[in-house]
């Protein structure tokens, strides 16, 4: 799975940002893609679910509260 993140990472996100020298804007870029791709994007592997959604459905021993804010960052 991780494997297929970044595979993902480097085929749409690093292609627009392979010359970009400013941190900042990286990082930015960086926290939008993958905001993206954990809570707004599909993934057939998950049945057509996003990633957030599997992961606050899933059993854990962690509260709830807890998971959300490790998932967000």
């Amino acid at each position: 799975m991780n494997e297929r993140v970044n595979r993902t990472l480097q085929e749409e996100f690093l292609p627009e940002y392979v010359n970009c020298l400013d941190l900042n804007t990286f990082n930015a870029g960086l926290v939008a893609w993958m905001t993206e791709y954990n809570h707004d994007r599909p993934h057939a592997a998950l049945n057509y679910r996003t990633p957030y959604e599997v992961a606050m459905a899933a059993p854990n021993p962690l509260p709830r509260h807890q998971r959300r804010a490790f998932f967000d960052g």
